[in-house]
Formats: C-alpha cells, sequence, structure tokens
C-alpha cells in the first residue's frame, strides 16, 4: 500500500484556518475509548459530526494546493529521522521525537497524518549541499534499502524539502508533512 505524502509551506494561522482543531472531537473521542457507560451517547454526538469532519479532512486536502508543495509517496517521519541523521550526524531518534511534538492533531481518522517539521531540520534542509551523496546514503537506509529506492529518486525529494525549507526561512514560515493512506 502505498502513502501519498505533500510537503507544503504555510504559517500556523494559515494551517489553522485549514484544519481547525474541533477540541470537543478530542474528548468524545477520548470518552468513548475510556467510558463504556457513556459510550451510545457520545456516539450519537459523534456520528452526527461524521459528514462534518469528513468535509473538513475534503477541504484540507484541496486547500494545500494554494501553499508551495510537492507531492511524493512514501516519505513519513520514520524516513525523514534517517535523512536528518545523515545530514546533520545526529540521532535519528531524536528528530523522530521532535516531529511527534510537531504533530498535529485531532485529524478526523487514523488514515491521514500532519506534523510540522522541526525548526532545526527546515534550517538544515535550508543550506544543504551535496545532494547526490546524501541521496545515496539515504538510499541505503533500512526503510528504502528493503525497497530497492534509487538514490536518483531521493535526490529529488531532498531537492524538493532543500526548495521548500529555502521558502520557509525566508517567509518564517514552517514546512509541513501531510500524509494519507
Amino acid at each position: 500500500m502505498s502513502v501519498l505524502t505533500d510537503f507544503f509551506v504555510a504559517s500556523d494561522s494559515e494551517v489553522n484556518s485549514i484544519f481547525q482543531k474541533d477540541n470537543s472531537l478530542v474528548a468524545t473521542q477520548q470518552t468513548i475509548s475510556e467510558n463504556n457507560v457513556i459510550k451510545k451517547v457520545i456516539s450519537k454526538i459523534f456520528n452526527s459530526r461524521k459528514k462534518s469532519i469528513e468535509a473538513k479532512q475534503d477541504q484540507f486536502i484541496f486547500d494545500i494546493s494554494k501553499f508551495p508543495y510537492k507531492s511524493f509517496k512514501n516519505v513519513l517521519v520514520i524516513e525523514l529521522s534517517d535523512l536528518y541523521k545523515i545530514i546533520t550526524g545526529e540521532s535519528s531518534d531524536k528528530i523522530y521525537n521532535e516531529f511527534s511534538k510537531f504533530a498535529v492533531e485531532p485529524l478526523p481518522n487514523d488514515e491521514i497524518g500532519l506534523h510540522k517539521f522541526p525548526p532545526d531540520f527546515v534550517r538544515a534542509l535550508s543550506i544543504l549541499n551535496q545532494i547526490d551523496e546524501i541521496a545515496t546514503k539515504w538510499s541505503k537506509t533500512e526503510e528504502f534499502e528493503l525497497d530497492n529506492v534509487q538514490p536518483y529518486e531521493l535526490q529529488e525529494i531532498i531537492e524538493a524539502l532543500r526548495e521548500l525549507s529555502q521558502v520557509a526561512v525566508a517567509k518564517n514560515k514552517n514546512l509541513y508533512l501531510y500524509w494519507s493512506l
């Protein structure tokens, strides 16, 4: 199964205008999983709002095109963490944990995700050189080696991330990873 991934540049307020967080939805989902006594009542509330949530998801997908973006497949946080390690020499666990801190929640379902790139990673990407060498190293990481991904395939992704990071730094905005199954 392929995972579609979009990388885009936007400010926090622009992302919030596309996809408003619904705190009552978070509470509802937690209550459904934690408290079986009121599960039926909460489920009715949740189901009545399901169409609104799905509409937000569809709107969010559509609205990404308003921003500088690039689309790829199968490049998620774990692969990006490996790239960070190659670029900086720092632990991939460190940046993986940073991506987790910058996860944007809640999202309508488990089939989509949104992560804001940690600022240190964006800065490192924006000044990146030696893309051929980095692509070769990245292609030898476990996730890409299993799928026999070639360096030239990753070079395009790295160049796109560098370009988007440069835009993010220049405009004082953020770089986001949006993925969907």
